[in-house]
């Protein structure tokens, strides 16, 4: 058998976040943008195939596109009490479309600060997650309804790196830079017995 699922997807929020709730959920034009969780393309193929001597092998391999970046200044620009303030123009992410006009704005900020300007590469996300995942699996037939099920699996075969997270302030050096990874190659064998 074979599967494959693709979704071309867009997520957007109006002011709906945990900063704007502890603003009486203004809905404002400063706080539409794209979701921190906007994943573009979603490309999912899964297969299941017999081989000889009673061998089964499946697999699925998926990719995701990489999510906007969130963009804080870690203050209270407005006096509200809140710290998490962008400055006047920036949407709550970047990463999407045109990089020009937000990162003018961030490094026209920045320089407010005296700090050295971004290039464009910081705005962008992260390249997409790639993952393949394979299964092997061998049935032995035992009396009556008994039968023992032999597998071996392994995870992120390709051992891609998928880096995530990162500072959202744009006042820091370190604003977007990966602080973590998802799990390098796993792999795994197992025993079933049923009765």
């Amino acid at each position: 058998s074979l599967q494959v699922s693709y979704t071309l997807s867009r997520a957007l929020m109006d002011g709906v976040t945990r900063e704007t709730t502890l603003r009486s959920n203004q809905r404002t034009s400063y706080e539409f943008g794209y979701n921190p969780t906007d994943t573009r393309h979603n490309l999912s193929v899964s297969a299941s195939f017999m081989l000889p001597l009673g061998l089964q092998v499946s697999g699925i391999g998926r990719v995701i596109s990489g999510e906007p970046v969130p963009v804080t200044t870690g203050l209270d620009l407005d006096g509200d009490g809140i710290n998490l303030d962008r400055p006047v123009g920036l949407s709550p992410t970047v990463g999407r479309g045109n990089l020009d006009r937000p990162l003018s704005i961030i490094n026209a900020y920045r320089a407010s600060l005296n700090l050295p300007a971004f290039t464009a590469d910081r705005l962008k996300p992260r390249a997409a997650s790639k993952n393949i995942d394979l299964r092997i699996t061998k049935q032995i037939a035992l009396k009556g309804d008994r039968r023992v099920e032999v597998f071996a699996e392994a995870f992120n075969v390709t051992n891609v790196v998928n880096l995530y997270g990162g500072n959202s302030n744009i006042r820091l050096a370190n604003f977007n830079v990966p602080t973590g990874a998802l799990d390098a190659r796993q792999v795994q064998w197992g025993l079933r017995y049923s009765f």
